[in-house]
């Protein structure tokens, strides 16, 4: 009978699951927003690439990335890329 009782978890055990939960999830949203901008910085080069437009050897920053992302829906992939 006493293997259909519920087992008990101490409250530690809950809070330092519940903390840990929360840990990995907000790595994996930080880790999925990574992955987007390297999917989206592997697109534009392709596409710069494509138009015979020379592709920079420069990082893209943060405010460069952000600009493409915004623009690309309204110009076109090739036309934000020329930044």
């Amino acid at each position: 009978m006493a293997a259909l009782t519920p087992r008990t978890w101490p409250q530690d055990d809950r809070e330092s699951a519940a903390r840990e939960n929360r840990k990995l999830v907000a790595a994996n949203a930080r880790l999925q927003r990574r992955l987007e901008d390297a999917e989206f910085i592997i697109e534009s080069k392709k596409t710069c690439g494509g138009t015979g437009q020379a592709i920079p050897d420069r990082k893209i920053d943060e405010g460069t990335n952000s600009a493409v992302k915004e623009l690309a829906p309204h110009v076109g992939q090739s036309a934000a890329c020329a930044l």
